[in-house]
């Protein structure tokens, strides 16, 4: 029996999963240890011919929308005794699944590893900006008890105790699922060197995609909507506050990074709105 079931969901990322497929194979844990589970979902957009996959790789299929209905169909199909996600898009270091093993034992069922973000040039653009400043902050998410399934690695006793994510959310069920499994009292460990890098999003495009996909993803109630729909159009008190706190950028990438968060998060605001008023839909991509 493979000791690590790695799941990767993909929707219409071949190309990155390319990459992401030749990084597990050269992997430092023997192969014979891991099994790797590929979840296509969307079954209407057919596998490429040149698409090759590890000998220890199964492709599967799931037709409900959304990424973690994807990884919940690996889950019940894996044999091992670790799980490990991560993203079509991400690039594992060769060493993440042996620093995984090393680190988890009974009293860490649980290990968030660090997400690397890879920038196309030296000078980042606004939307560079903004990926540095607040995506994949895995530190920062461990400490409030909560990661990102782009590197995250779980006894499979966790997922028992706790159950699948909550396959009716579109985006956030990571969150939502791991704060659940801290306040559960199942430690979560943050280990810096097990890493995945990930190609920062470089386009304003991008972002916006994204986030109308996050867009309507948690809902709320009637009497909240007034506050929520004020607070929403306002600059985030939060971003400054990281922003005056992060070492890391300076001040032109600050500025960037505070202009197109405010932006997203007005944008991000306006179609949850919609969304919960009936108007509109949330998208799943």
């Amino acid at each position: 029996m493979p000791r690590v079931s790695v799941i990767v969901p993909t929707y219409r990322h071949w190309p990155a999963l390319a990459d992401c497929l030749d990084a597990l194979a050269s992997q430092t844990l023997p192969a014979a240890a891991v099994e790797i589970l590929i979840v296509n979902n969307d079954p209407s957009d057919p596998v490429p011919a040149s698409l090759c996959l590890p000998g220890n790789a199964r492709l599967l299929t799931e037709e409900k929308a959304g990424s973690y209905a994807a990884r919940n169909r690996a889950l019940g199909e894996a044999r091992g005794e670790l799980l490990a996600f991560t993203d079509a898009d991400c690039i594992p270091a060769a060493d993440w699944l042996e620093t995984a093993v090393a680190a988890i034992n009974p009293q860490v069922p649980r290990v968030a590893g660090a997400v690397e973000l890879v920038f196309s040039s030296a000078r980042l653009n606004a939307a560079e900006c903004f990926e540095k400043a607040f995506s994949f902050q895995q530190a920062r998410y461990v400490r409030r008890g909560t990661a990102v399934t782009a590197n995250l690695i779980v006894h499979r006793s966790v997922f028992e105790r706790m159950g699948p994510f909550d396959a009716r959310l579109l985006s956030g069920g990571d969150f939502a699922w791991n704060l659940a499994a801290t306040r559960a009292g199942v430690p979560l460990v943050y280990v810096p060197h097990c890493r995945v890098r990930h190609p920062a999003r470089s386009s304003r495009a991008a972002l916006f995609e994204k986030h109308r996909r996050i867009a309507g993803a948690q809902g709320f109630s009637p009497g909240e909507r007034q506050s929520r729909l004020l607070l929403g159009f306002l600059p985030s008190v939060y971003a400054v506050r990281q922003l005056r706190e992060d070492r890391a950028l300076d001040r032109r990438e600050k500025l960037l990074a505070f202009l197109t968060h405010y932006q997203l998060k007005a944008y991000r605001t306006a179609i949850d709105c919609s969304v919960r008023l009936g108007w509109s839909r949330p998208a799943r991509r």
